[in-house]
């Protein structure tokens, strides 16, 4: 059985992983709140929404994730990502 300090070390390990590609989300995010603040498009879009969990909901079975838990994850990416397009000035619905 691995050490609880090694285990630790592998989360750390992960989560700066994580921690990249967030940022890496977030530029792009920033990029969309311009291009909807350009052409007078709603921050929030409900059916992209569902249709991105349902699509990742597929890939995360294989994975052995949830529905649940992919949806709880990227329900928080979409609130965070709506605060970010808000602050680039794009038309709130």
């Amino acid at each position: 059985m691995e050490d609880l300090n090694q285990l630790r070390k592998a989360i750390d390990q992960i989560d700066a992983k994580l921690l990249d590609l967030i940022s890496q989300r977030i530029e792009v995010v920033k990029k969309v709140g311009e291009y909807k603040k350009l052409v007078g498009k709603p921050i929030k879009d409900p059916a992209r929404e569902q249709e991105r969990i349902d699509s990742l909901a597929v890939q995360g079975k294989a994975l052995g994730l949830t529905k649940e838990i992919i949806a709880k994850i990227w329900m928080t990416f979409f609130s965070i990502a709506y605060t970010i397009e808000e602050q680039e000035g794009a038309k709130h619905d």
